[in-house]
């Protein structure tokens, strides 16, 4: 995958069965967008680290994430993904006694291979790429009713390829094919292909 600048944000896809920080975003609307497109995958719950004292904006980023963890009971986390599958933005409907959780620098404990996070990682990050750049298009296009029907259907179609492929290569060839049937919006099959890696056909 291009470009070598890292992301970083306040909001934390924690993973809900081990803890860990598959990626850090500064856009909440991304974060769901991302935790919901992969719930087929992995399950996440978004959390705002600016509850943390210990948090700053250049602690963590994509390429040290993998490496904190959300220290905290197995009630609280069940009630904190409970909350966010109930009230959508937590940090306006639930206060967590911070006393409680802890953000710490430790290697996860998860099952999965090293190979098989990082992978996972990469579809994570590659599609808050995509969706960044189509919401930045909407955001440019929104005063012309077509193209921001078209950013939104080429949206919903990328996520079904990373909702229902399961390695990386596999979306990038996926993403590929769909780039090459998408002449009608030039911005983002640019986008995607330059992301990826790819020329068009």
């Amino acid at each position: 995958m291009n470009g070598s600048s890292y992301i970083t944000g306040q909001y934390a896809l924690v993973d809900y069965n081990y803890r860990f920080i598959w990626l850090t975003v500064p856009d909440y609307a991304a974060a769901v967008i991302v935790k919901d497109t992969m719930s087929s995958h992995i399950t996440l719950v978004i959390v705002d680290l600016t509850v943390f004292p210990n948090y700053t904006d250049k602690l963590i980023d994509q390429s040290v994430c993998l490496e904190w963890e959300i220290d905290a009971p197995g009630h609280l986390f069940k009630y904190y993904l409970d909350a966010e599958q109930k009230f959508g933005d937590v940090s306006q409907h639930v206060k967590i006694d911070i006393s409680k959780v802890k953000l710490i620098n430790r290697s996860n404990g998860s099952m999965l291979t090293k190979n098989r996070i990082e992978e996972l990682q990469k579809c994570l990050i590659l599609l808050y790429k995509i969706y960044m750049h189509t919401a930045e298009l909407y955001a440019t296009l929104h005063m012309h009713d077509d193209s921001a029907s078209i950013n939104k259907k080429d949206l919903e179609n990328i996520c079904k390829i990373f909702k229902t492929e399961i390695y990386y290569d596999n979306v990038v060839d996926k993403l590929y094919q769909y780039a090459n049937t998408i002449n009608y919006n030039v911005p983002l099959l640019t986008f995607i292909l330059r992301t990826i890696g790819k020329s068009h056909e």
